[in-house]
């Protein structure tokens, strides 16, 4: 009893450095991937272009260098085509709107001024005493107006993102060259990298290492494919409502929504509904009802299809899911909203065989 009892406390000494060196082990990696980015990125691509390079190599006879070229060029057009069109009508809203904040915001404030001054007299039927009126809407006032202010800087530093990444274009470029050219040769040598891999590391750790490896790309693949497709979905919901609606700012506003959508307990009722409700208070109608019905729209079609893509894709529980993303806002601000949620994809990974036999029978016995 007593030996089985040690050998219990061994097990539990063990998991322990070894989630302590895992845990330790992806923020580092995280610091790592974020420094050595570019060449993630060609990992990434390299990974996406094996499928179709050696479909062409088996099926066509067609030489691998000459596969990766061709899809890499593809690859490439497409995603730059994309990328310009998106990024040109966004840093030409992001700018236009910093433009003019100076002007937006003082007339809405003056607007829910009015608006409070309309429902002062509600006020005055309750039991308060009149020298207390003032103060609460003056209290009402600063809340707005702080918000407002906040509100505002976000879209001036918005405006300055758009501005410094166009200055520092030519970084940027250095970095796409870069992962191009490390694309280019992971696809290319992907054969001679394996077997310079064996040669100088033990197959038992190249192994564990694959093994590990595509876990984690099938489960964060899964993740982000998953957040991909619902904030895509939105996205385009919103755009389309947006410009039918002829709502200035379309991509930029559909763009922030979506994101605030993709946030845990948020959804695009938190900004939808307020608007809508504050456009028909203030007699336009149209809009705010077209508005809280586009809301409806995308909140009936966000409940048939999360569901089943996030089912399908992510395969954690999401109430584990919503711990992951609460203790990475806790840790990391709002980042950890997405890395909290990577984390904890990880280490079910890592301890996928741990798991499945049962974490605490194997530490503590049946």
């Amino acid at each position: 009893m007593l030996e089985e009892l040690k050998l219990n406390y061994k097990k539990i000494l063990r998991v322990a450095i070894e989630f302590i060196l895992i845990i330790i082990a992806i923020l580092v990696g995280i610091k790592l991937a974020v420094f050595f980015l570019p060449f993630l990125i060609a990992f990434i691509i390299a990974k996406i272009l094996k499928f179709p390079v050696s479909f062409l190599e088996r099926k066509f006879k067609v030489k691998r260098v000459l596969g990766v070229i061709l899809f890499m060029i593809l690859f490439v057009v497409i995603a730059g085509a994309l990328i310009y069109m998106f990024c040109s009508a966004l840093f030409r809203e992001v700018i236009a709107l910093s433009e003019r904040t100076q002007y937006i915001f003082p007339t809405l404030y003056n607007n829910i001024s009015d608006l409070l001054g309309r429902f002062s007299f509600y006020l005055d039927t309750l039991d308060i005493s009149p020298e207390f009126i003032p103060k609460i809407q003056e209290s009402a006032l600063n809340i707005i107006n702080n918000l407002l202010t906040t509100v505002a800087g976000w879209i001036n530093s918005a405006g300055n993102i758009a501005i410094n990444t166009i200055v520092n274009f030519p970084t940027i470029l250095i970095y796409i060259i870069i992962t191009i050219l490390s694309t280019f040769f992971m696809s290319c040598d992907s054969k001679l990298i394996s077997e310079t891999l064996e040669k100088h590391l033990p197959l038992k750790w190249l192994k564990k290492a694959e093994e590990i490896i595509n876990g984690l790309f099938s489960s964060l693949g899964g993740y982000v494919k998953a957040q991909g497709i619902l904030i895509t979905v939105t996205f385009f919901e919103l755009l389309i409502g947006f410009i039918l609606f002829r709502v200035d700012y379309a991509v930029i506003l559909a763009i922030t929504i979506a994101i605030i959508d993709a946030l845990p307990i948020l959804g695009t009722g938190t900004v939808l509904i307020p608007w809508g409700l504050v456009l028909l208070i203030t007699g336009n109608y149209v809009l705010g009802f077209e508005l809280l019905g586009l809301y409806l729209f995308i909140l009936v079609v966000r409940q048939l299809i999360e569901p089943k893509i996030v089912g399908q894709q992510i395969g954690v529980y999401p109430l584990l899911t919503l711990i992951a993303m609460y203790t990475g806002v806790r840790f990391m601000g709002l980042v950890g909203v997405i890395v909290g949620p990577i984390v904890l994809i990880i280490l079910k990974s890592v301890f996928s065989g741990v798991y499945e036999k049962g974490l605490l029978k194997d530490l503590f016995g049946n």
